[in-house]
């Protein structure tokens, strides 16, 4: 069972999960395999979220298609991993 959106989006802002207002400001929501985040990202545009995407592969596919992680890498708040 889903809670009302509104209760949702709440529990997102409190946890830093921010409706983005620009592209800049884009949103993209991942997990370990995709279906997880794909939940997400349909509540996000259930709660009329624009600038959002879903990384449907999700770590598994990062990690199996792309070992060569300077090449690709991970960045979290400007830095690099």
């Amino acid at each position: 069972r889903v809670r009302p959106l509104i209760n949702l989006e709440r529990i997102w802002e409190r946890a830093g999960i921010l409706k983005p207002t620009t592209a800049e400001e884009r949103v993209i929501f991942y997990c370990g395999s995709g279906w997880r985040s794909s939940l997400a990202w349909v509540l996000a545009k259930l709660m009329g979220w624009d600038h959002i995407a879903n990384y449907d592969g999700g770590w598994l596919e990062w990690a199996l298609t792309h070992p060569d992680s300077k090449s690709h890498p991970i960045v979290c708040d400007g830095t690099s991993y």
